[in-house]
């Protein structure tokens, strides 16, 4: 019996030969367990028999319905005594190990990194092996952008889903797999957006939009999620959503219900009374409220906290350069997230704001829009990344006759000093990392390469640009498998015409774009 936990997975009657092509490349995917156990680490005797699929987060078991298990399995609090079409057994870090005899159960197991592109799983039932080959898979290429630095002439060895090797063709391991031809000749990191609302959609109307139903937002987050992903754009940071509906987005891409990049999702961004952000945002005033806000996003699986620092140029509230939270409100923010293990984020536009962000210990700054020598001085000094999704205001004032007027008078004055503040942070050696504030008006989610194009407006050069959008990205969505090419690297890898660094406009019409290994367009 062949078990089905994920889309890919053909099922075949008894005893056949089957062909398994998962192409899912689900974070959650762990092992293959063939006749045999595996028991969970710390847990005696909390262990199944049968060809099983073992999977990150959910404790369940697939099998035949209605026949009772060699023994109980727990959900939480819930015994499964028998078979259901409800789930998996553990979580890679809970595989302590895979036992057998050859002569009577036969075990395997298959890592993480290979699952994604395995490619056979034959079964004979009775105390046969069961067989498992995973494929290696090599790009030849005119070259790849590795987070940092251009590799010409070059070759990328994909193992399941991470990045076996990668380097100068001349270098290239013998017999290191199958070449394949990718539509493009150049590749690059999948791309990271540090900066985006997935519920919203670009409308003109910000204010009316930010009002939709929890229904539409839903199926927004989800198409734009996909757009987002067919553009490069493997990785998306979501900083404020209608409740938990992009974390609940998130889960499912992880789990293979769906298909999109990684979400690493804020859930409700935490704003004062009559602050900037508050038509879906989660109102706190007063230090313990704070904490409180931000106890409740942890709980609901936020993998980021963001906050409202000042007031800001779309919909209402205060203007962009008035402080919203307090010292010791920022502070019993900043402490909670750090806390709960998460890096927390603020939107700030005004210089007074960010300084009382840094001073509090903020991870990084999205705006920045009102930068000045003291400010800048302040987040080198403690190391705090800003974003400065330039693709949000170059989209307002690209539509300024159909847009708001006073949205657009607070943007005008704010759009120069923006880039020279950029300009001053880059030469100081402030991070500098790539989100583009999409679903604002007119700033739409498939269009992120834009933002790099706007970063070399400012002093950035196009490999520093590709940087910002890949290696420093990941380092302030705190992933570091992600954004690098490179030996361990997830194998996420977007294939371009062109070199990228000649010409960053090549990354708007990318060829093909791979998950963890798996081609997605």
């Amino acid at each position: 019996m062949l078990l089905r936990g994920a889309r890919g997975v053909e099922r075949r009657d008894r005893g056949r030969r089957r062909r398994w092509e998962d192409r899912a490349g689900l974070d959650e995917l762990r092992a293959v367990v063939a006749p045999g156990a595996v028991e969970k680490r710390g847990e005696e005797g909390n262990v199944a028999r049968g060809t099983q699929r073992a999977q990150l987060a959910e404790t369940e078991a697939i099998g035949e319905d209605d026949k009772d298990l060699p023994h109980t399995l727990t959900k939480g609090h819930r015994e499964i005594t028998k078979w259901q079409r409800i789930a998996l057994v553990a979580g890679a870090e809970d595989v302590q190990h895979c036992r057998g005899d050859v002569d009577e159960t036969a075990a395997g197991v298959i890592r993480e990194d290979e699952v994604a592109r395995a490619e056979t799983l034959e079964e004979r039932v009775g105390h046969r092996r069961t067989i498992l080959r995973a494929v290696r898979t090599v790009f030849e290429l005119d070259g790849f952008f590795d987070g940092e630095h251009v590799v010409e002439n070059a070759a990328i060895v994909v193992d399941g889903g991470e990045i076996a090797w990668a380097g100068e063709r001349k270098a290239l391991p013998k017999d290191s797999g199958e070449i394949a031809k990718p539509a493009g000749r150049f590749a690059v990191p999948g791309l990271i957006n540090c900066h985006a609302h997935l519920t919203l959609d670009g409308e003109a109307n910000f204010a009316a939009e930010v009002r939709q139903t929890d229904g539409l937002a839903m199926v927004k987050a989800f198409k734009n999620a996909r757009a987002s992903l067919y553009a490069g754009v493997t990785t998306v940071r979501d900083l404020g959503a209608n409740g938990t509906m992009v974390i609940e987005l998130g889960r499912a891409i992880e789990r293979g219900v769906v298909e999109g990049p990684r979400i690493v999702a804020a859930g409700r961004g935490v704003t004062t009374t009559g602050g900037h952000g508050a038509e879906v945002g989660r109102v706190a005033d007063g230090p313990d409220e704070v904490r409180k806000a931000v106890r409740e996003q942890v709980r609901s699986g936020a993998r980021v906290i963001k906050i409202f620092s000042t007031g800001g140029v779309l919909g209402e509230g205060a203007p962009p350069e008035v402080s919203q939270f307090t010292p010791e409100e920022t502070a019993a923010a900043v402490a909670e997230a750090h806390n709960a293990g998460l890096r927390i984020t603020t939107h700030a536009h005004g210089s007074g704001g960010m300084r009382v962000a840094a001073e509090a210990g903020i991870d990084s700054v999205e705006h920045a829009t009102l930068l000045d020598e003291r400010t800048v001085r302040l987040l080198k000094e403690r190391d705090v990344a800003i974003i400065p999704t330039f693709a949000a205001i170059h989209s307002l004032l690209e539509h300024a006759n159909v847009l708001d007027p006073v949205v657009i008078e607070r943007t005008r004055a704010v759009a120069d000093r923006h880039r020279e503040g950029v300009r001053m942070a880059h030469r100081a050696g402030v991070r500098i990392a790539a989100g583009t504030d999409s679903g604002t008006p007119f700033n739409l989610h498939e269009r992120f390469a834009v933002e790099l194009e706007l970063l070399t407006e400012c002093g950035l050069s196009a490999e520093q640009a590709l940087a910002a959008a890949t290696s420093g990205s990941a380092r302030v969505v705190g992933l570091e498998k992600a954004g690098h090419i490179g030996g361990g690297c997830w194998a996420d890898l977007v294939f371009v015409d062109g070199d990228p660094i000649a010409d960053v406009a090549v990354l708007l019409s990318p060829k093909t774009v791979y998950v963890r290994g798996a081609p997605v367009v």
